[in-house]
């Protein structure tokens, strides 16, 4: 009886890790999509413009090897969480210095 039970749960367990992926690789979809697509949170301005398709394409692809990995290393898993993160974290900062400085030109030149 408690084979049957566990067959049944490991069943379960790997249909929801499939499920579990489904969303990480349509996020990685969509990043992808983005990268090609002409429309853009910057414009491509050489350089500037490819900032954010940069953080955008790189946090989908660690969030996808991340939860793709996390059934079978929890500890490269946790390092591409970290990594993950991280790029959040410097395009945020990127976004936000390129902002100001947006805003500094306008300044200058508006008076």
């Amino acid at each position: 009886m408690s084979k049957v039970r566990n067959a049944g749960a490991l069943s379960a367990l790997d249909y929801r890790s499939e499920q579990f992926l489904a969303v990480p690789v349509a996020l990685f979809i969509l990043a992808i999509i983005y990268l090609i697509s002409p429309v853009d949170l910057i414009p491509d301005v050489p350089v500037i413009g490819h900032i954010d398709d940069f953080f955008i394409t790189a946090t989908a692809t660690l969030n996808l090897l991340q939860k793709w990995l996390q059934n079978h290393s929890v500890f490269l898993a946790s390092i591409l969480g970290f990594f993950k993160w991280l790029v959040i974290f410097a395009g945020i900062a990127a976004g936000s210095l390129i902002g100001i400085v947006i805003m500094g030109i306008a300044k200058i030149f508006m008076g």
